[in-house]
C-alpha cells in the first residue's frame, strides 16, 4: 500500500492488527503512526497508544525486551480501549524474532495493534509478504524533488510539488503547482520542514490562495537556492548584488551536506566557492559546446545533461565572458580555495575578495 492510500484505509476498513511502516521518508513514518493513533482514538478514547525503540542494531541500549513485547500487547489497557505499540527501527526485532513476531500476530488474541517503523523492507521476503496478509505493509517513500531524467516535464512537474499542492488542498487552499515548487526549491525537500511552512502560509493567506509573493515574503531561501542566486549575480556581472547576497548567506547561515544548519564562516565559505566553482565549470562547458557545435538552448541542454532553463542562464553568462576572462575566474577561485585552506585569514573576507574581483572583470 502506498502512503497516500493510508487515510483512505482507515476510514473504509478501520484500524488493522499490524502495520508495517517500511522505507526511507522518516515524516511518512511518523505521520502513519500518527494516523493511525489518531483513528484508534477517535474510536475508543480509552485505547493505550506507545512508542518503544528497538535501537539501531542489537546490542544498542535501546534494544526492547521483546518477551515484555508480547506481554504488553496481550495485557489489556488499563482503562479499557486497545493498546497500540509502535516499534522505532524494528528491523532488528524482525531479524532477531521475525518469526515467533509472525506468530503471534497470527494468532494471538485481543484488542491490540502493533505497527512497525522501519528504513527497509523487502517486499519478496516471508516477513514482509505475512505481514500484508495479517495488516498492512505501507511503503515510505521520498517525493521525487524534480522530474526523472529522461522526462521533458517542466520543474515543477515532480512528486514533490504536487506532495505539497494536496498538502495546501487538505487545508483548503489553493497553490499553483509552479509556486509549490518554489516552496520546496527554499526549503528543500524535508518533508517536517515543509509541513512547518506549510501550516505558516495557510494561516498568512487566509481566505486567498498561496502564491509565490507570500512564499518569497515568508520563508528563507534554502542552501540550494542562495548559492544559485549568488552564482548568477557573480557571474551576471553585479558586484554589490553579489556581496549583499554573500552577506546574507554568512548572516542566515547555510544547510551542510546533511541538511543541518551550519553558521560557522569557514565552512560557509568552502561551500559557497565550491558552488561558484561548480556553476563556473557549468558556464565554460556551455561556451565550448555553442561555440563549437552552434548549439542552440534546447540542444545545449541535451549535450550537457541540464534543464533548458538553467541552459539558457548558462548560455547567457558564457556569451557575456571570453575564454581567457573565465581562464582569470578559474585562477581566482583557486586562489581562494587555497586561502581558505591555509592563509588563516577570516572566511568571509577572503570570499568577498573573490567575488568583487569575478564579478568586477
Amino acid at each position: 500500500m502506498k502512503f497516500e492510500a493510508l487515510a483512505a484505509d482507515l476510514k473504509r476498513n478501520g484500524v488493522r492488527r499490524a502495520y508495517a511502516f517500511a522505507g526511507p521518508e522518516g515524516y511518512f513514518r511518523d505521520r502513519g503512526w500518527r494516523l493511525v493513533r489518531d483513528a484508534l482514538l477517535l474510536s475508543d478514547p480509552r485505547s493505550d497508544c506507545q512508542t518503544l525503540d528497538a535501537g539501531e542494531k542489537p546490542g544498542d541500549s535501546g534494544r526492547l525486551d521483546f518477551p515484555r513485547l508480547l506481554s504488553d500487547l496481550s495485557t489489556p489497557a488499563l482503562f479499557g480501549g486497545r493498546t497500540a505499540i509502535r516499534v522505532r527501527h524494528a528491523e532488528t526485532v524482525l531479524k532477531s524474532h521475525g518469526d515467533r513476531l509472525l506468530s503471534f500476530i497470527a494468532s494471538a488474541r485481543g484488542s491490540w495493534v502493533l505497527v512497525l517503523d522501519m528504513e527497509k523492507l523487502d517486499g519478496r521476503t516471508k516477513v514482509a509478504k505475512k505481514l500484508e496478509e495479517q495488516g498492512a505493509v505501507v511503503s515510505c517513500e521520498t517525493p521525487w524533488a524534480s522530474p526523472p531524467p529522461w522526462s521533458r516535464d517542466p520543474p515543477h512537474e515532480n512528486d514533490l510539488a504536487r506532495w505539497v499542492a494536496g498538502e495546501f488542498a487538505q487545508r483548503g487552499k489553493k497553490v499553483r503547482l509552479e509556486d509549490a515548487h518554489l516552496l520546496c526549491q527554499r526549503v528543500g525537500a524535508n518533508l517536517f520542514a515543509l509541513e512547518q511552512e506549510i501550516e505558516k502560509l495557510a494561516g498568512y493567506a487566509g481566505k486567498g490562495a498561496v502564491g509565490a509573493e507570500a512564499i518569497r515574503l515568508l520563508v528563507g531561501a534554502s542552501r540550494k537556492e542562495k548559492l544559485f542566486e549568488l552564482a548568477d549575480s557573480v557571474y551576471g556581472g553585479r558586484p554589490a548584488e553579489a556581496l549583499f547576497r554573500l552577506s546574507r548567506v554568512f548572516e542566515e547561515g547555510i544547510e551542510d551536506a546533511s541538511g543541518r544548519l551550519t553558521t560557522n564562516p569557514a565552512g560557509i565559505a568552502l561551500q559557497a566557492a565550491g558552488a561558484l566553482a561548480s556553476e563556473l565549470r557549468r558556464i565554460r562547458a556551455a561556451r565550448e559546446a555553442a561555440s563549437r557545435e552552434k548549439l542552440g538552448e534546447k540542444e545545449l541542454a541535451e549535450k550537457i545533461g541540464v534543464r533548458p532553463f538553467v541552459a539558457a542562464r548558462l548560455l547567457a553568462h558564457a556569451r557575456r565572458l571570453s575564454g581567457d576572462r573565465i581562464a582569470s575566474m578559474v585562477r581566482e577561485l583557486d586562489r581562494a580555495d587555497r586561502d581558505l585552506k591555509g592563509s588563516g585569514l577570516p572566511p568571509q573576507w577572503v570570499l568577498e575578495r573573490s567575488v568583487v574581483r569575478i564579478a568586477s572583470g
